[in-house]
């Protein structure tokens, strides 16, 4: 599957924020011969042009980029992939509660990787651009147990909590928790 959304504040929408952000990834899946097991990939990245609102800042940290970082590299044009083995825990819990219908549990194990770099972001320690040959990639590995929630039986939704450790310039691990699209 692929997604991609293209977001634009101006003047004519009434802003006093000038910027153009496009974003995109490249989802597939693929059940394997045993009992509900799953192999994920996901590549994505986004490109932002403009300003860029302190309360809205691009990094490689969110839903959809890097998970367990205890902090997020920023930048304006942010590449990433997901790689999970998922090991289907129920495939349909039945469980109803007033607006939310609980689907799926499932454990993943997961390595995911970034670079987040920027054309038009200066950085703090330099004051300088920089390239994406300057920024070093983002690597970490983890687990989590995720479960698939549909909003009023319609929108699809993950709550995702885990572990990830970072295997190159953060080392230390990070409990998390997210709400984001299915992939």
């Amino acid at each position: 599957s692929f997604s991609s959304f293209l977001s634009r504040s101006d003047a004519l929408w009434g802003s006093d924020i000038e910027r153009t952000r496009f974003a995109g990834n490249l989802a597939c899946r693929q059940e394997l011969p045993w009992w509900r097991h799953v192999i994920g990939l996901r590549v994505g990245g986004l490109v932002q042009s403009g300003d860029q609102p302190i309360q809205d800042r691009t990094g490689l940290t969110s839903p959809t980029a890097v998970r367990g970082l205890s902090e997020s590299p920023e930048g304006d044009r942010v590449l990433y992939g997901n790689l999970e083995y998922r090991m289907s825990l129920t495939r349909d819990a039945g469980l109803r509660i007033p607006i939310f219908y609980f689907e799926r549990f499932a454990w993943a194990f997961w390595w995911d990787w970034g670079k987040a770099w920027g054309r038009d972001l200066l950085t703090y320690e330099t004051g300088a651009r920089k390239t994406f040959r300057q920024v070093d990639w983002t690597m970490t590995v983890g687990a989590e147990l995720r479960c698939r929630i549909y909003l009023w039986g319609k929108l699809p939704i993950v709550v995702r909590g885990g572990y990830g450790q970072g295997i190159t310039t953060n080392r230390e691990g990070n409990w998390y928790w997210l709400i984001g699209p299915v992939f």
